[in-house]
């Protein structure tokens, strides 16, 4: 289940249809559509139509899907997503079609991100320690970011598209230059288990979340 809410007021809407936990979610660049993706295999589609979002379609995938994006603005209307099966897929979204399969990961897909000035590229995030760069549309595997010694739980570009983060259960977090493969900061200071990670959107400011409770800045 998936709740939807506006800034300062109640929840808008309340999202339904999984039969298990929801995993993932994430809006497309106008707002208009929503996926989510859930433990029961299954990615969900949802557009908002009159006053609220409806699903639009369903995709039984099989597989545990663990993370989901859309394309960035002003490029073409693709999805992908990551799941346990150690695959990420690329999909014309509301069509349903699977049109790119990435593989090479050795576990689960943990985290996915799309580098915002160029869709042609993604990077993935894997419990099998490391992170790779990917170009969609030759289904090709440009880069592995290796460093970490604990599964990779989350990966991003960077506003311009000009580095990645990696947070890892090893209780550290990496900036990477993903043209070269090239880790360029180890970032320390968690004593537990890093969750979560954040560009700011205008400074070089990073916030990372962890197990503890508490939150570090950049």
């Amino acid at each position: 289940m998936s709740h939807l809410y506006r800034l300062q007021i109640p929840c808008f809407q309340t999202l339904s249809g999984h039969t298990g936990p929801v995993t993932c979610c994430a809006f497309d660049a106008d707002g208009r559509s929503i996926c989510t993706g859930g433990e029961d295999g299954d990615i969900r589609l949802w557009r908002f139509v009159g006053d609220s979002y409806r699903c639009a379609k369903v995709i039984e995938l099989g597989p545990a899907i663990t993370c989901c994006q859309f394309q960035p603005s002003g490029f073409e209307d693709l999805l992908a997503t990551g799941s346990t099966d150690n695959v990420l897929r690329i999909w014309k979204a509301f069509e349903g079609d699977c049109i790119k399969t990435l593989q090479g990961h050795a576990e689960q897909v943990s985290s996915l991100s799309f580098n915002p000035m160029n869709g042609d590229l993604i990077v993935s995030g894997s419990h099998d320690l490391t992170a790779r760069v990917w170009r969609v549309s030759k289904e090709k595997h440009l880069k592995e970011l290796r460093g970490h010694k604990g599964p990779v739980v989350l990966c991003c570009y960077n506003p311009n598209g000009e580095l990645v983060l990696t947070a890892s259960q090893d209780k550290t977090l990496r900036l990477w230059n993903p043209k070269t493969g090239e880790s360029v900061a180890v970032l320390k200071g968690h004593s537990k288990l890093v969750w979560g990670a954040a560009f700011h959107t205008k400074t070089e400011w990073i916030i990372t979340g962890g197990q503890v409770g508490n939150g570090d800045a950049h």
